[in-house]
């Protein structure tokens, strides 16, 4: 008999996109799922939708819980779960109707651990690929050699060599626990913790070049916002990933990360047309940190072109007006 696969699905205020989502999971061309949604204190209509859906698919189940964030939202339903192979997919997304099949026989195909695929991202624009290039079957070796490298930055493909989530993404059962640990107590990239964990513990993954999954991207969004409490997430999830990273093969790589971190923040407050001394008082704030001078100040980062050597020169000496007038006048 085919296994079970649970698909656990964190709900927190999502009633507005909950239904395509679910919807998406119900009409599943593999049949042996269970899907785990958990409400995480949500004050919508998140949670009555949830269980409207399991009073008439038995493979819905629902927990209700006080809120604790997503992390912890993950674990619960973990822990009511039973299925041997684990998937995650978010209540604002949904996915395509092959997306557990297709994950799952690319485990079965090829012995492996893991499997991934590629995904859309959807906003008000409509919806566009987001691919990596690293496809195939990855034993050890390349995984340690490709993919945990590029987690962090890939400058000659100008992003990840694999997406950073865990969603888009089936795992055998018996990694899940440490993976979702990974990511506890962090308010930004509990998932990109999780995923490092998982590529150190796992022999084999097999990543799929099918987008299947769709990412939806809409305004107010947790991961749109920007101030200090942001700048301060960011550190933590740095601090997290240098202690998680067992063979240095990710930190040789993180000044890309924290570049790009640093570039978001900058961007945001000059977007914000804030008057120079306010973006002086933020930019400092950010320049200031210990991590930077420490992961991205003495990195060799032989990836950048000389353009963006000279901006992070004037970075490092913190001289902030150029950077601050030339944003504005673009």
């Amino acid at each position: 008999m085919n296994p079970i696969i649970s698909v656990i699905v964190p709900i927190f205020n999502s009633d507005q996109y909950l239904k395509k989502c679910l919807d998406s999971l119900q009409h599943q061309t593999y049949p042996h799922i269970e899907i785990i949604l958990v409400d995480d204190g949500s004050t919508d209509k998140s949670g009555k939708i949830s269980d409207e859906y399991a009073e008439k698919d038995p493979r819905f189940v629902v927990v209700h819980k006080q809120n604790e964030g997503v992390a912890k939202a993950r674990i619960s339903a973990f822990e009511h779960s039973k299925g041997e192979y684990i998937t995650f997919v978010d209540a604002d997304d949904y996915v395509d109707e092959r997306y557990i099949e297709h994950l799952y026989d690319c485990i079965e195909k090829h012995h492996a651990d893991a499997s991934c695929c590629q995904y859309y991202k959807v906003d008000d624009k409509g919806k566009h690929l987001s691919r990596r290039k690293a496809f195939g079957y990855f034993d050890k070796k390349g995984i340690e050699e490709v993919l945990i490298p590029g987690l962090a930055w890939d400058y000659k493909l100008g992003k990840e060599t694999i997406a950073p989530f865990l969603w888009a993404k089936m795992t055998k059962r018996d990694f899940i626990k440490e993976v979702l640990d990974a990511g506890k107590g962090l308010w930004y990239g509990e998932d990109q913790c999780g995923v490092l964990h998982m590529l150190y513990q796992i022999k084999s993954i097999y990543h799929s070049d099918k987008p299947l999954y769709y990412y939806v991207f809409h305004k107010g969004q947790a991961t749109s916002k920007m101030d200090r409490s942001r700048w301060n997430a960011y550190e933590t999830f740095w601090q997290r990933m240098i202690i998680k990273d067992a063979k240095g093969l990710y930190s040789y790589r993180l000044p890309y990360k924290i570049l790009a971190h640093l570039r978001r923040y900058l961007t945001y407050w000059v977007n914000q047309k804030v008057p120079y001394k306010v973006f002086k008082e933020e930019a400092l704030y950010a320049l200031n940190s210990e991590i930077l001078e420490k992961h991205l100040f003495q990195a060799d980062m032989e990836g950048l072109t000389v353009k963006q050597r000279l901006k992070l020169i004037l970075l490092k000496k913190k001289c902030v007006f150029p950077y601050y007038y030339f944003k504005r006048m673009r």
